[in-house]
């Protein structure tokens, strides 16, 4: 016997059992059942289209971009190093040849004087006509013999290590503000410390006063070296150089990445610095004064300046320039105006010096301490506000996302693998998502 179909103030008798929601239904609620399945599958076909245009939109070198040029300076100077191996074994080469001219050069030479002075002093003897004689003879078979040396090369092919160059994939996850909820870890500055930190793929730099001190990705601290030249006002890592920048007010200091050594970069002309950054191509400095101006450097020796911003370009007379931070193509300019008694950060084209974008801080103009960007993986940029105490995080073109509130006054930012360090007055704080990390990393 023919059920009645379930669905309420329905009179009409069953046809079918529905498989989806294990209801009896006549064949018109039924087909309208079916209709309503099929009505979801439209969010699936506009999502899948909209994933498929912005496929389209990726774009493929962009992504790459950094890394070619990388791979083109390691093609250019495993170039150059061939080219000074061949140089080096061409000298020697000619070097073997010019050595035995030049020793039957002396013989011929001392002969030749020998047979001067008879002439001179008109005095020949038979003894001297035979000396001349047997001396004459072996230069000459001393000619044939270098006349019949041959000179062969033996070489080796040159054998590449498939392991000199190794192609990482990172993956920038979106920027989560839930990882500043708690604090993994935190390292003291003792007093006399400068709050300046940058960091590499492998190591973070920091300044524990009287060293700079090197900690790797589970925050051990790995080395620490004295440093021994007075404020250090910005620090910044150059992958080009394999080398940290370290800026201190009248020089800038290269840094290996290990804290083996340190050396004066030679940069002239010679200004007083305030805030430096890195491309893979250029150092990016700032000079300490009001109406700022920035100097675009070249990376590669000789470090000179190829390029100065000056005002009005890089800013009025009436600004100052606090930090500069380079990111994608852009440069993140934190600046203080004396005649608005404000404070904004505004984002360049490092090409063009076009202004992007500007973004005005609610915060205390008198503070003296500097606000320096910082960078997310995912292009977006956050703002410590030393004013309330807050990380002001904005999109990547400057739009507030949202006001972070923090336990302490943030100085400066910087991501570091899963870690984002945040220094303060008293220490270096440090967040990350990785709960393992936070288990097992050193407290201070």
């Amino acid at each position: 016997m023919s059920r009645p179909c379930e669905v309420q103030k329905c009179e009409r008798l069953s046809r079918a059992l529905c498989d989806c929601c294990g209801k009896h239904l006549c064949l018109q609620h039924l087909h309208e059942h079916n209709e309503l399945l099929f009505a979801q599958l439209n969010p699936f076909i506009d999502g899948l289209n909209s994933l498929g245009e912005q496929l389209k939109m990726f774009n493929f070198h962009e992504k790459v971009r950094d890394c070619y040029w990388k791979l083109e300076q390691w093609r250019v100077e495993c170039h150059q190093t061939i080219d000074r191996f061949f140089e080096q074994k061409q000298q020697e080469l000619g070097r073997n040849v010019m050595t035995k001219i030049e020793k039957h050069q002396e013989k011929i030479t001392d002969i030749q004087i020998k047979l001067s002075k008879l002439i001179r002093d008109q005095d020949v003897t038979q003894r001297d006509l035979n000396f001349l004689s047997s001396a004459v003879n072996r230069l000459q078979k001393d000619m044939n013999r270098i006349e019949q040396v041959k000179f062969s090369i033996q070489s080796a092919p040159l054998l590449i290590d498939e392991t000199l160059i190794q192609i990482q994939e990172t993956n920038l996850q979106l920027f989560d503000p839930l990882i500043f909820s708690t604090i993994a870890a935190t390292i003291s500055y003792p007093k006399g410390s400068w709050y300046s930190l940058t960091s590499n793929d492998r190591f973070l730099l920091i300044h524990q006063a009287p060293n700079l001190c090197l900690l790797d990705v589970t925050l051990s601290k790995v080395k620490e070296s004295l440093w021994p030249h007075g404020k250090l006002y910005d620090m910044c890592w150059s992958s080009s150089l394999d080398r940290f920048i370290v800026l201190t007010n009248d020089s800038t200091y290269l840094v290996d990445h290990n804290l083996s050594s340190t050396s004066l970069a030679q940069i002239l002309p010679k200004y007083k610095w305030f805030s430096c950054t890195c491309s893979n191509e250029f150092l990016y400095v700032t000079v300490e004064r009001w109406g700022s101006s920035i100097m675009q450097i070249q990376l590669l020796p000789p470090m000179t300046v190829v390029k100065e911003w000056k005002p009005p370009e890089s800013c009025t007379a009436d600004d100052f320039i606090e930090s500069i931070v380079y990111g994608d193509g852009s440069l993140a300019l934190a600046i203080r105006n004396r005649a608005h008694k404000s404070i904004r950060v505004d984002l360049c084209s490092a090409k063009t010096f076009d202004r992007l974008w500007s973004f005005v801080l609610q915060t205390d103009y008198d503070r003296t301490n500097a606000i320096r960007c910082c960078l997310l993986g995912s292009d977006e940029w956050m703002i410590p506000n030393l004013h309330d105490n807050h990380l002001l995080h904005l999109s990547a073109n400057g739009k507030l996302i949202q006001r972070i509130a923090y336990q302490s006054t943030p100085y400066r930012i910087n991501p570091f693998g899963s870690i984002i360090a945040i220094a303060t007055a008293v220490s270096i704080n440090f967040h990350t998502e990785d709960s393992n990390l936070a288990q097992e990393v050193p407290q201070d």
